[in-house]
Formats: structure tokens, C-alpha cells, sequence
């Protein structure tokens, strides 16, 4: 069985980053402007978001964020903070990311449009599920991992 693997090694680095001096919290969001992109950056990343002594950084889990963003664009086209749907139609509009812009709500399609039949309920609530603002309370790629396979099972059991 052959998987497609997803990956950038244009900031491969440590997993964990500690947040110990200003200097470190500082580095951080230097690099991640030098290179992630922001729609798929999440908001620990963006300055102002960690303070000396906060627990390190931990970048499975930032991975984890920019896999949810990749899974909305599959699902839509574009990543969930550069994606707005027409309140008539469902239709996407593509609009411009902004820091705040990834603090809002997630966008989900409007019921009753077309674009709000395209996908199970749980399907975007998996997608919730992962953008998960608050890195403390993210699921890892396990929990990813098992809540996937869960589905799954579900609609092979259907």
C-alpha cells in the first residue's frame, strides 16, 4: 500500500523550543515569519502570543495545526484564514489572512448551501477538532491519527 507523504524541510529543526528569555520567544516568531506561511501558521507563532516562561514550544504540534489547515484547503481551497463562504450561496471567496483573521471562528459553509452538503458533519468537526487555538489543549497526531481511523471504521462499518 503506497502513502502519500506531506512535507517541508525548509524549517526542519527541533521539536521543542523552551521559552526561557525574551531572546527565545523573539527567535521564534522571527523564524516562523521567515518561514511558514500565515495561513497556515498557528497563533503561538505570531508575535505577542508567548511570553518568557511559558512551556516550550512544541513543533508536533504546530505541525499538527498546519495539517489542519492543509486538510480544510483540500476540502475547500483554500486554508480556513484566507477562506470566507457567501452567507447565499456556500460559494468560497478567497480573502486576505490576517493575524486576527487566525484568531477567529473557523468557517464552515452556511446550511443550506450547496457547499454545506459536500462533507459530513464530523468531517468538519475534525477539522475543528485539529485547529485547536489554544496549543496546550491541541490533539497530537495520534489522537489525529486515532480520530481518523475511528471514522473510518465507522463508514466501513455503514
Amino acid at each position: 500500500l503506497k502513502r502519500p507523504i506531506l512535507m517541508d524541510f525548509g524549517s526542519a529543526g527541533p521539536l521543542r523550543r523552551p521559552c526561557e528569555r525574551r531572546i527565545d520567544i523573539l527567535m521564534i516568531a522571527e523564524e516562523a515569519s521567515e518561514h511558514t506561511t500565515m495561513p497556515y501558521r498557528p497563533p503561538e507563532l505570531f508575535p505577542g502570543a508567548l511570553m518568557v516562561g511559558h512551556d516550550d514550544l512544541d513543533y508536533a504540534l504546530v505541525d499538527v495545526w498546519s495539517l489542519g489547515c492543509v486538510l480544510f484547503a483540500t476540502l475547500f481551497g483554500a486554508s480556513p484564514f484566507e477562506c470566507q463562504f457567501s452567507r447565499e450561496t456556500g460559494q468560497t471567496r478567497i480573502v486576505d489572512c490576517t493575524q486576527l483573521g487566525v484568531l477567529g471562528e473557523i468557517p464552515r459553509p452556511p446550511e443550506n448551501t450547496p457547499s454545506a452538503e459536500w462533507y459530513s458533519s464530523e468531517m468538519l468537526n475534525l477539522v475543528e477538532f485539529i485547529l485547536e487555538k489554544d496549543r496546550m489543549k491541541r490533539p497530537t497526531l495520534q489522537m489525529v491519527q486515532n480520530r481518523v481511523e475511528a471514522m473510518m471504521l465507522k463508514e466501513l462499518e455503514s
